[in-house]
Protein backbone atom coordinates (compact mmCIF):
# COMPACT_ATOMS: atom_id res chain seq x y z
CA UNK A 1 0.00 0.00 0.00
CA UNK A 2 1.20 3.52 -0.81
CA UNK A 3 -0.13 7.11 0.37
CA UNK A 4 -0.96 9.40 -2.01
CA UNK A 5 -2.44 12.71 -1.34
CA UNK A 6 -4.40 11.10 1.76
CA UNK A 7 -5.71 7.79 -0.34
CA UNK A 8 -4.34 4.28 0.50
CA UNK A 9 -3.20 2.83 -2.93
CA UNK A 10 -2.21 -0.90 -3.60
CA UNK A 11 1.03 -0.78 -6.33
CA UNK A 12 4.23 -1.98 -6.65
CA UNK A 13 6.89 -2.50 -4.05
CA UNK A 14 9.31 0.89 -5.22
CA UNK A 15 12.04 0.15 -2.76
CA UNK A 16 13.22 -2.54 -5.23
CA UNK A 17 13.95 0.86 -7.14
CA UNK A 18 15.53 2.88 -4.63
CA UNK A 19 19.44 2.14 -6.61
CA UNK A 20 17.83 3.55 -10.10
CA UNK A 21 18.76 7.40 -10.24
CA UNK A 22 16.85 8.62 -13.33
CA UNK A 23 13.83 6.61 -15.28
CA UNK A 24 14.07 7.17 -19.08
CA UNK A 25 11.39 5.34 -20.64
CA UNK A 26 8.44 3.57 -18.04
CA UNK A 27 6.26 1.23 -19.57
CA UNK A 28 2.69 1.12 -17.46
CA UNK A 29 0.80 -2.52 -18.11
CA UNK A 30 -0.36 -3.64 -14.55
CA UNK A 31 -1.17 -3.84 -12.07
CA UNK A 32 -4.97 -5.11 -13.42
CA UNK A 33 -8.15 -3.08 -13.04
CA UNK A 34 -9.10 -5.56 -10.51
CA UNK A 35 -7.28 -5.17 -8.25
CA UNK A 36 -8.96 -1.14 -7.66
CA UNK A 37 -10.50 1.32 -9.93
CA UNK A 38 -7.37 3.26 -11.87
CA UNK A 39 -5.31 0.73 -10.59
CA UNK A 40 -2.48 1.98 -12.46
CA UNK A 41 -2.48 5.85 -11.80
CA UNK A 42 -0.29 5.35 -8.81
CA UNK A 43 2.66 5.13 -11.68
CA UNK A 44 3.21 8.39 -11.94
CA UNK A 45 3.08 9.58 -8.59
CA UNK A 46 5.02 7.78 -6.93
CA UNK A 47 7.67 7.82 -10.15
CA UNK A 48 7.49 11.15 -11.31
CA UNK A 49 10.87 12.20 -9.54
CA UNK A 50 13.21 9.41 -10.85
CA UNK A 51 11.84 10.35 -14.23
CA UNK A 52 14.64 12.03 -16.15
CA UNK A 53 14.03 15.14 -18.51
CA UNK A 54 13.45 13.21 -21.67
CA UNK A 55 11.50 10.50 -19.86
CA UNK A 56 9.02 8.62 -22.24
CA UNK A 57 5.85 7.15 -20.13
CA UNK A 58 3.52 4.52 -22.06
CA UNK A 59 0.23 3.59 -20.63
CA UNK A 60 -1.07 0.27 -22.12
CA UNK A 61 -5.08 -0.12 -22.78
CA UNK A 62 -5.24 3.13 -22.85
CA UNK A 63 -9.10 3.57 -24.87
CA UNK A 64 -10.51 2.07 -21.18
CA UNK A 65 -12.60 4.59 -19.26
CA UNK A 66 -10.02 3.92 -16.07
CA UNK A 67 -7.17 4.84 -17.98
CA UNK A 68 -8.60 7.66 -20.01
CA UNK A 69 -9.29 9.13 -16.39
CA UNK A 70 -5.85 7.98 -15.20
CA UNK A 71 -4.17 10.38 -17.93
CA UNK A 72 -6.36 12.77 -17.84
CA UNK A 73 -5.45 13.56 -13.90
CA UNK A 74 -1.56 12.88 -14.58
CA UNK A 75 -2.22 15.27 -17.24
CA UNK A 76 -3.69 17.88 -14.52
CA UNK A 77 -1.46 16.98 -11.87
CA UNK A 78 1.91 17.21 -13.99
CA UNK A 79 0.97 19.88 -16.93
CA UNK A 80 4.65 19.31 -18.28
CA UNK A 81 3.41 16.54 -19.92
CA UNK A 82 1.49 16.42 -23.03
CA UNK A 83 -0.62 13.21 -24.27
CA UNK A 84 -0.37 11.38 -27.90
CA UNK A 85 -3.17 9.04 -28.42
CA UNK A 86 -1.84 5.81 -30.63
CA UNK A 87 -4.82 3.71 -32.14
CA UNK A 88 -3.99 0.08 -31.57
CA UNK A 89 -6.39 -2.78 -30.20
CA UNK A 90 -6.63 -1.61 -26.61
CA UNK A 91 -5.13 1.96 -27.44
CA UNK A 92 -1.65 3.18 -26.25
CA UNK A 93 -0.85 6.85 -24.28
CA UNK A 94 2.41 8.08 -24.39
CA UNK A 95 3.36 11.17 -22.56
CA UNK A 96 6.34 13.52 -22.92
CA UNK A 97 7.45 16.52 -21.27
CA UNK A 98 6.11 19.59 -23.21
CA UNK A 99 10.00 20.81 -23.61
CA UNK A 100 10.92 17.43 -26.10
Amino acid sequence: PHKITGLTWQWYDITLLNDVDEIDMLIIDGPPQFIQGLSRYPALPLLAEKLSDNAVIILDDASRDDEREIVRRWLDEYPGFVEEFVESEKGTAILRRRNI
